[in-house]
């Protein structure tokens, strides 16, 4: 329902209905730059990954994602198609 939902609004639908419980109306107030943006979910546990692996087009892993779990992730969930990408943490100053 959620991946339905953000592809509806990033294809320039307004919508205006219950999702989960609320009230939803809503509606882009820009155009995308392309129309079939690809839906992440950031994840973390086995059930979180089982059902973004079913529905995202990709995944965002912890910082703390080493190869072994990157790969282990592939052997659990093989889904052509599915991107994974992970973020890592970091400060910057102005003195380099």
């Amino acid at each position: 329902m959620l991946h339905d939902f953000a592809v509806e609004v990033f294809e320039g639908e307004r919508l205006h209905r219950e999702v989960n419980g609320l009230a939803v109306d809503a509606r882009l107030a820009f155009t995308p730059l392309r129309p079939d943006l690809p839906v992440f979910l950031g994840v973390k546990g086995e059930r979180a990954l089982e059902v973004g692996a079913e529905i995202a087009d990709g995944l965002m892993l912890s910082v703390l994602s080493t190869p072994a779990y990157v790969r282990w992730i592939r052997e659990q969930h093989p889904r052509p198609g599915l991107q994974l990408t992970a973020y890592a943490a970091f400060s910057s100053d102005d003195d380099g």
